[in-house]
């Protein structure tokens, strides 16, 4: 696990050496243990390479990076961990005499390149990756990322120079790079609350997608400054290629194993080859079900391992007594801690650092918290990441499963005629009822409930009320911007017979790479922790993609395979009745504890600073939030977050 920053440039870029190292000094964080660079000059082009190391694999100086090849035709630049190279290297051995210098999955990737074709190989890997191969003879250049996404790679093309890096604030103090925001981009961010793939906050720096290669033949590549990623596909020398699929992922038959050995089987082998590591490894426990089952299995494979909680002083948010419990039970060496209003003041500061780009996810917040507990400790965490796409876990598909048939019963028309009519009801009455319908606490989320509902023409309009905040027509945003709906694009690509389905997939291709994963990246290497994923391993993904929608939920629960396979490891009592999610009482908490960083945060002179937000409308949803009539949170959260982040940032 590491950073890496990279330029190449011509000579009409002033870039000193001396910058360029200064400047990767700012991902120190995400390799604290070694550092490396590499330069040379090819005709008019100048290559700067820099790598800052996270050691796990081989704690010896033979894993520094940047990395030649055995035979010097290649070097890389690697961020993340290839959890099935030692069977690589095997093979290597078999057909080709090596002469290894240490037994780093860096040096297995790089000696791998040698041999193979680039699709051959990120075909072959199983594990989490970000890297840059420099082809020296054939002078081309690759950039790859693991199929889910959980590393990250930027890439930024201007009229003199090509950068990539493991993070947007390198590439931005490059000299002569211009800060200009994509209004796409926030446009995206207020929806959502991040921003996504290919997409950042500035015109000039694109994320590489998931399961994707980019190819650059730098013999005929030109530099030019371009604002669309779609533009940098259309230049010369440049290839993308899509190396896996989601929607193309097929499963084998069972061979006459239950479908609960086989999840036992693939996640056993996912999480085992996942605690390789030569530096102290542990696991997140939250105490729900994703990861009580990996924290389970770990625990069969190796005793003792260290766990980790946060916990809270509210019964609706807090799960660690839950945790605790859990981990006494499978003897773990479990720490709990309790996150406080004072832990919360002090990391909110740092969230611009570790995130450089505007990101909203509220759980930001304990996920940093956890990752700093945890690397007093360790420097390895497993987590349950990628359970709930994959499995049914969010409240969104239970919701769907419960309404679709009842939204879809009677023409849109009558149904708005029924809703108006509705609104005359009693409120506690009405509340009663949708809290039976949704299982959830709807207190202050009445009225959203219902306009959302008005909303919902067809199954996408379902979905795209649940994933957005700030709507298009609510005129928050003082410019104009491209009203393209990137989501209603994967939502279409991933068309399934089941509703439920559907979304599981939109989220796993969306949501969970730029949201989950990236909030779990940021949060954990700011603090110099690597956090792996079982679930996200090529065959737990492809076996939980071909189950039947009925293995995943019914009108009782949700999770069914997966509970029924903790139900193995833990008692009953043990097992989550209710998901409570990673969250925290924000909302509460902007109203009082934080309500002077809230109006600082919200005040004219911060909108002012950049004028590209409607301010009354700004302060109606903040006054709505402070006097109870509304539960803004997410709404806020994300106006806090954009105008402190361009206030440290411009």
């Amino acid at each position: 696990m590491c950073g890496f920053f990279g330029c190449i440039h011509n000579g009409n870029l002033n870039f000193q050496t001396k910058e360029f190292e200064n400047i990767s000094n700012l991902i120190n964080h995400r390799g604290p243990d070694d550092h490396g660079f590499y330069y040379y000059k090819k005709n008019d082009l100048n290559f700067k390479f820099s790598h800052k190391r996270l050691s796990i694999q081989d704690l010896s100086t033979e894993g520094k990076q940047p990395m030649f090849s055995y035979k010097k035709n290649y070097i890389i630049l690697f961020n993340g961990e290839i959890y099935n190279h030692l069977k690589i290297r095997e093979s290597l051995n078999k057909n080709y005499k090596i002469n290894w210098r240490g037994s780093s999955d860096t040096e297995t990737l790089i000696n791998f390149s040698e041999h193979n074709s680039i699709m051959n190989i990120v075909n072959e890997l199983k594990g989490m990756f970000s890297y840059v191969i420099l082809d020296i003879k054939r002078n081309r250049i690759y950039l790859a990322r693991d199929i889910a996404g959980e590393k990250p790679l930027y890439l930024s093309i201007k009229e003199n120079y090509l950068s990539f890096s493991s993070d947007i604030n390198t590439i931005i103090n490059i000299p002569t790079f211009n800060k200009e925001i994509s209004f796409n981009s926030l446009n995206y961010f207020l929806k959502l609350n991040y921003i996504p793939s290919p997409n950042t906050i500035f015109k000039n720096i694109y994320k590489i997608p998931p399961a994707s290669i980019l190819e650059i033949d730098l013999n005929i590549f030109k530099f030019k400054n371009l604002a669309y990623f779609n533009d940098l596909l259309k230049l010369p020398g440049i290839k993308l290629i899509k190396y896996w699929s989601l929607s193309n992922t097929k499963h084998n038959n069972l061979n006459n194993k239950s479908k609960l050995t086989e999840l036992e089987d693939v996640l056993t082998n996912s999480v085992e080859s996942q605690l390789i590591s030569d530096a102290p490894l542990g696991a997140f426990l939250s105490g729900g079900i994703d990861s009580s089952l990996i924290v389970s299995i770990a625990s069969k494979l190796k005793k003792n391992i260290d766990t980790f909680t946060i916990g809270y002083n509210f019964d609706d948010y807090d799960e660690s007594k839950q945790a605790e419990r859990i981990a006494k039970h499978l003897n773990t060496n479990h720490t709990t801690h309790i996150c406080t209003k004072k832990d919360v003041l002090e990391k909110i500061p740092f969230l611009n650092d570790a995130f450089t780009e505007p990101f909203a996810d509220t759980s930001q917040i304990p996920t940093m918290l956890v990752s700093q507990i945890a690397s007093s400790k360790v420097k390895v965490a497993l987590s349950g990441d990628g359970g709930d796409e994959l499995f049914c876990g969010y409240n969104r598909y239970i919701i769907t499963n419960k309404i679709k048939n009842l939204l879809y019963f009677m023409p849109f028309s009558l149904r708005i005629k029924l809703i108006n009519l509705l609104e005359l009801f009693p409120e506690k009455l009405l509340k009663f009822i949708l809290a039976r319908i949704t299982n959830q606490n709807i207190d202050k989320k009445l009225q959203i409930y219902l306009n959302k509902i008005k909303q919902i023409k067809n199954n996408y309009d379902l979905y795209d009320q649940f994933i957005t905040e700030w709507s298009s027509n609510e005129g928050i945003l003082n410019l104009r911007y491209n009203n393209t709906d990137y989501y209603k694009l994967h939502f279409s690509e991933n068309e399934d017979a089941n509703l439920v389905q559907n979304m599981m997939n939109t989220d796993f291709v969306t949501y969970l790479p730029d949201d989950i994963l990236c909030k779990v990246d940021r949060a954990s290497m700011y603090y110099s922790l690597e956090t792996r994923a079982p679930y996200l391993d090529k065959n737990v993904i492809k076996f939980a993609k071909n189950l039947n929608i009925k293995d995943k939920i019914n009108n009782k629960e949700n999770k069914v395979l997966l509970r029924k396979l903790l139900s193995k490891y833990l008692p009953d009592h043990l097992i989550e009745k209710k998901k409570k999610g990673f969250g925290i009482p924000i909302g509460s908490w902007l109203k009082k504890d934080l309500k002077d960083f809230t109006h600082d945060s919200l005040s004219d002179k911060k909108l002012n600073n950049h004028g590209l937000l409607n301010n009354k409308i700004v302060k109606k949803n903040l006054n709505e939030h402070m006097m109870g009539y509304k539960d803004n949170t997410n709404k806020l959260w994300s106006i806090i977050q954009f105008n402190n982040w361009y206030e440290k940032f411009y």
